[in-house]
């Protein structure tokens, strides 16, 4: 009995296990004739798609099914899909062969085609006859230079691929069709011939209009390339004729040179070249024609045998020839031709040599060939009274080479006063000595000088200049420069000016080199052997700027220069911005400068500038010397006032610094009647005109210097490093000479007795001790005792500093 119901026990739980696996997770309800099935035919039974993918070929989306119950088979597509360039293999699914009589379907399936690229056997034809018969117009002589039995082609086991068929030797060639995307090119094999001085140079078949398709890169007479790839993936669904071409079956294009001769005439005809299209032209002798320059050889730019228009004008270019296979040129292909002639003339730069005034003075500068003109000074010249050739609508863009030359004039009563006038192209060697003088110019006109030009945008160098001015200007606005009244985009390098006089103007901009830059400037210098190099001044009604080398920088670049001597005196109504380099200076880069003695005086009714280096500076400087300066700055508002820069002042995107400094000795003097006083040993304010910004960064230096104020306690801001700072960044290793000394209206105080005012050591910068200074001035910046080697900056008493780092 108990046996009997452990049995019925056991059959219960399989029963249960069976129940529970039939119809446990996730699998869909079955049909009625599917696993689980039990005949009932109210199921729903389950059903599934198969898609038919033809893997880029033709569309056989009306192949796919739906519907297709579980476990069935399915039958082959009755339709084939097609794919350009490649033969159908077989359907697949995952990668697989589909095996159609077998696979059942248990799920949605997607079957997709395979291909396989086409191969093609192709005619490699490398005889001329061959050719003569498929080009008309090619190859003149292909009869007379038959390569039936001097064309061979060799496989790796030196056996000969060449057939000959009914006189015509053919070489089999199998190519595979390729996508355009593909980038493994198909390589054909190089053919040779022993007919003198006649080479293979590419491959070519037909298109279907039966233009000539190159096939292959071209090769030349020394290539001992064996094979030569396809310059575009092999994408032809189809065997076609391949043709070796050779260098003397190639079109003739005719070169035709249009130079000159010493009869002045530059248009004759010389006598032409053959060579044949796609060739490389080497050189032919330069031409020549009294009074001018040969410049280059030019031709007009033809596509299919018309020229091309730009703007309803031909397209000039200039033609490179053959120097060697690293510049192998310009290539005369016949398709730029017209009618089988490649056209080429010259083109001419005049030019000019002036040994006296008169030569000068008969320079039309209206005139397009003087404008481009070659342009040489072939003895000293003095001009006298003088108004300059080239103008704003009229600029010269040639080339005026002094020899080392000098030229003076005189100008009085102009506008524009210079020797050049306005220039983009390229000045050098030459000295100029320049006198201009305005005290009767009633016209608004703003007033522009410079002993060289109004406006440079080329490349002056190694130019010499002296100016000296007397202008009186009550009403205008004036802008002067010793060299350039305005550096618009300049290289001006290795230039040496010195100015002089008295200004007065509505609004006056001056400069000992350049009035206002926006170029680049290096190498310069600003002297006058023993005498001043700079000494002016000046009168302005509302703001002037000043500098011993830029009134005003604009942007740009300054490097390398020099300035050995400036004296300037400004007085102005809103504005007084004067420093012993340039008055400002926004958004340049400023680098390796030195001041050897500066006597700086800046006075306004409103605000004053004054400094060493900048009366206010907005940009990076770094590496400046200052020898001697001393700084006078008087206002009835504020004044600014520094060695460096009267106000380092930031926009709040860090633009302004000052670093690495040498300040041998400066006296800074600041006066104001009723407005705040900026005065420091550096700077006078230290600014940031956002609340974003950084305060402009200054470290690295050494500076001696006393700094006086006059103005009431409450209004002085002064200090050996800077009167006031916002948001200021000092960094470590900076040093004021204990010969440094500061005076509020006549008596001693430290920085600390002064309320408001901050000093290096409230800003938890390092002050170094004389020791970090060595001998005469050679400034270790940032000295490590553990390592032997340290970096300096040498400044020897009475010599330039050399304006860089120097490792000891």
């Amino acid at each position: 009995m108990k046996k009997n119901i452990v049995l019925l026990i056991i059959v219960l739980l399989l029963a249960t296990v069976l129940f529970v696996a039939c119809n446990d997770g996730e699998t869909p309800a079955p049909d009625n004739n599917g696993p689980g099935g039990n005949g009932d035919s109210t199921v729903t039974p389950v059903t599934f798609t198969v898609t038919f993918d033809s893997n880029g070929g033709t569309s056989v989306s009306d192949q796919n099914l739906s519907g297709v119950k579980y476990g069935q088979t399915i039958q082959r597509p009755s339709v084939t899909p097609t794919k350009y360039g490649y033969e159908f293999v077989e359907w697949t699914v995952d990668g697989k062969q589909m095996d159609f009589d077998s696979y059942t379907i248990t799920s949605n399936v997607t079957i997709k085609a395979s291909w396989k690229a086409k191969s093609f056997k192709n005619v490699g034809y490398l005889t001329d006859e061959k050719l003569k018969d498929n080009i008309e117009g090619i190859g003149e002589n292909t009869v007379a230079n038959f390569y039936g039995d001097k064309v061979d082609l060799l496989d790796g086991d030196d056996k000969s691929l060449v057939t000959v068929t009914d006189g015509l030797r053919t070489v089999s060639l199998t190519t595979t069709y390729q996508e355009s995307s593909t980038t493994t090119r198909l390589s054909l094999p190089v053919p040779t011939t022993t007919v003198e001085d006649d080479y293979f140079v590419y491959w070519y078949c037909y298109d279907k209009a039966g233009n000539i398709v190159q096939l292959t890169n071209r090769l030349g007479k020394d290539s001992t390339l064996t094979s030569v790839e396809l310059l575009k993936a092999y994408n032809y669904d189809g065997s076609r004729d391949f043709y070796a071409m050779w260098h003397s079956s190639l079109k003739n294009v005719i070169v035709s040179y249009k130079g000159g001769t010493d009869d002045g005439s530059h248009n004759l005809s010389t006598t032409g070249t053959t060579v044949k299209d796609g060739d490389y032209l080497p050189a032919p002798e330069n031409p020549t024609r009294t009074g001018y320059r040969f410049n280059s050889w030019t031709y007009y730019q033809v596509s299919n045998g018309e020229y091309v228009l730009k703007d309803d004008e031909k397209v000039l270019k200039t033609m490179s020839f053959y120097v060697d296979s690293a510049s192998t040129g310009t290539r005369v292909n016949y398709i730029e031709c017209i009618n089988g002639v490649f056209e080429l003339t010259a083109t001419w730069t005049k030019d000019i040599v002036i040994n006296v005034a008169d030569d000068f003075v008969a320079i039309d500068g209206t005139d397009k060939e003087n404008q481009n003109a070659f342009i040489t000074l072939g003895a000293d010249i003095t001009l006298g009274e003088w108004t300059a050739p080239f103008d704003k609508d009229n600029v010269y863009v040639g080339t005026f080479d002094g020899k080392g030359h000098t030229i003076s004039f005189t100008s009085t009563n102009k506008a524009n006063s210079s020797l050049l006038g306005y220039v983009n192209g390229v000045v050098k060697d030459v000295i100029v000595n320049a006198n201009v003088i305005v005290n009767d110019f009633g016209e608004k006109d703003n007033i522009f000088a410079g002993a060289l030009a109004i406006s440079a945008n080329g490349t002056v160098v190694n130019v010499v200049t002296s100016l000296s001015v007397n202008v009186v200007a009550n009403d205008n606005v004036v802008v002067i420069g010793g060299l350039v009244a305005v550096n618009e985009s300049a290289e001006i390098s290795k230039c040496s000016a010195s100015a002089s006089g008295t200004i007065n103007g509505n609004g006056v901009t001056f400069g000992g080199l350049i009035g206002e830059n926006r170029g680049t400037i290096s190498a310069c210098e600003v002297s006058n052997g023993s005498a001043v190099a700079v000494d002016g001044t000046i009168t302005a009604k509302r703001v002037a700027f000043a500098g011993g080398l830029v009134g005003q920088i604009l942007s740009g670049s300054v490097s390398k220069c020099i300035v050995t001597d400036v004296n300037l005196t400004v007085n102005a109504g809103d504005k007084s911005v004067v420093g012993g380099l340039s008055g400002s200076v926004f958004n340049s880069s400023v680098t390796e400068i030195h001041v050897g003695k500066a006597v700086i005086s800046s006075k306004a009714t409103k605000n004053a500038y004054a400094g060493g280096i900048f009366g206010s500076s907005a940009s990076v400087l770094t590496h400046v010397n200052v020898n001697d300066a001393t700084i006078n700055a008087e206002a009835e508002s504020n004044v600014y006032a520094g060695t460096i820069a009267g106000e380092n002042a930031n926009d709040g995107k860090n633009r302004a610094s000052i670093r690495y400094i040498i300040v041998k000795k400066s006296t800074v003097n600041a006066t104001s009647a009723n407005g705040t006083v900026y005065a420091g040993g550096v700077v006078g304010r230290n600014y940031a005109g956002e609340t974003t910004g950084t305060g402009g960064l200054i470290g690295y230096g050494y500076v001696n210097a006393t700094v006086n104020v006059t103005a009431s306690e409450s209004n002085a801001k002064l200090s050996h490093v800077h009167g006031e700072y916002d948001k200021l960044s000092v960094v470590k290793n900076f040093f004021y000479s204990t010969d440094s000394a500061l005076t509020l209206n006549g008596e001693d105080y430290s920085a600390t007795d002064i309320t408001g005012v901050s000093s290096v050591n409230d800003l938890s910068a390092t002050v170094q001790s004389e020791t970090w200074v060595k001998s005469n001035l050679n400034l270790n910046v940032d000295y490590d005792s553990a390592k032997p080697e340290t970096i300096v900056w040498i400044i020897s008493d009475g010599s330039y500093p050399t304006l860089s780092f120097t490792t000891k």
